[in-house]
């Protein structure tokens, strides 16, 4: 975690560094080059009305080939004409292209320096800089890791009393209300342990190859019945033989994230498109879905932790925690690839899904 976030911070601020000094470089040379320019025309000018003299008699013995223009720099000299576009004179350049090229140097040279010495004091300060940002972060996965393991104690004991109970007493409302919410409360600790556990699950697992077509096709397969019950028809628009580089197991979560938040908020008697394809060099995968009400919100604030629909936040109806599409950028993001949601037609909402080439995929 600290490598990951001290390599990001250390990237984006060289970044930043070497655009700033690239540009500084070009205007600072583009000032010059116009500055001499100037000069030297300044110069033709007095040259041309204090002393003309005709070119035959100050023209070099062997003369470049010269663009008759006023002030306009040749290979060594400029040439100075009068209105009649006869030339005047031949003023030597030679010392202003050598000065126009050391202060070039100059400029890399410095630029240079700068770049280096920005480079090591960022290194010396930013592991000193993270370090209470980095303390934090892990003291609040901390956090949630011990909570979650001491809340699965006392909520394995319930639900196991609660069997006790049916068992002596047979099933009732009340009974049927305690198992529905200690079910709810364990699988939100669930969902907290998975976001505490990411970066390390990650860095415990190695990648894998595989044919995320055929994986898509078998999960839709698999949640069908469910949609149908639903009364939403699933279209599909699915590329086949697109190969991905990750972890199939959060492939399949992050798919089942998409279909369960699809199942709980479209539009009864609405489609669900699904779609895989490779426009491009990354692999894109859509899930759009008509809805009731579009959230009231910008559709990137979807994707926050403990984001509800409803202002009430009430338990009844969908049964969400939101934390499901927080889940999913987490894990997107984790990996280099980019998870987005927009609004259509003022009913539809659509989630997109890059998987980079080079990160992502083969």
């Amino acid at each position: 975690m600290v490598r990951s976030l001290y390599g990001k911070f250390m990237r984006d601020t060289m970044v930043v560094v070497t655009v700033l000094i690239f540009f500084m470089i070009i205007f600072f040379n583009v000032v010059n080059v116009l500055t001499i320019k100037r000069y030297s025309r300044k110069m033709a000018e007095e040259k041309a009305a204090n002393a003309p003299a005709a070119a035959e008699t100050n023209a070099p013995a062997e003369l470049p080939d010269v663009d008759h223009a006023f002030g306009k720099f040749s290979d060594y000299y400029i040439a100075v004409v009068d209105a009649n576009g006869n030339v005047q004179e031949y003023l030597d350049s030679i010392d202003q292209r050598n000065s126009v090229f050391r202060f070039f140097m100059v400029t890399v040279c410095m630029g240079t320096s700068m770049w280096v010495i920005t480079l090591f004091i960022v290194t010396l300060l930013s592991r000193s800089s993270l370090v209470p940002v980095v303390k934090n972060m892990e003291e609040q996965k901390r956090f949630v890791t011990d909570a979650g393991h001491e809340l699965k104690t006392p909520l394995s004991i319930i639900l196991a009393n609660l069997d006790a109970m049916e068992i002596h007493e047979g099933k009732n409302k009340w009974t049927e209300r305690i198992r529905k919410q200690t079910l709810r409360l364990d699988q939100l600790m669930q969902n907290l342990l998975e976001f505490a556990r990411l970066d390390e699950k990650n860095a415990a697992r190695e990648k894998e190859t595989f044919d995320a077509s055929k994986r898509l096709n078998a999960i839709i397969r698999e949640n069908e019945e469910r949609f149908e019950l639903h009364d939403i028809q699933i279209k599909k628009d699915i590329s086949e033989n697109l190969k991905i580089n990750w972890y199939m197991d959060d492939f399949e979560k992050l798919c089942d994230i998409f279909l369960d938040n699809a199942a709980k908020y479209a539009l009864r008697g609405s489609e669900l498109e699904v779609t895989l394809k490779k426009p491009g060099k990354d692999i894109v995968m859509e899930f759009s879905n008509k809805c009731e009400k579009l959230p009231d919100c910008d559709p990137e604030k979807i994707f926050a932790r403990f984001y509800r629909g409803d202002d009430s936040r009430s338990y009844e109806g969908k049964g969400s925690f939101g934390v499901g599409l927080a889940m999913a950028r987490a894990m997107i993001r984790s990996a280099g690839g980019k998870i987005s949601a927009r609004y259509e037609d003022d009913d539809t909402i659509i989630f997109t899904v890059v998987f980079r080439e080079g990160y992502l995929t083969t």
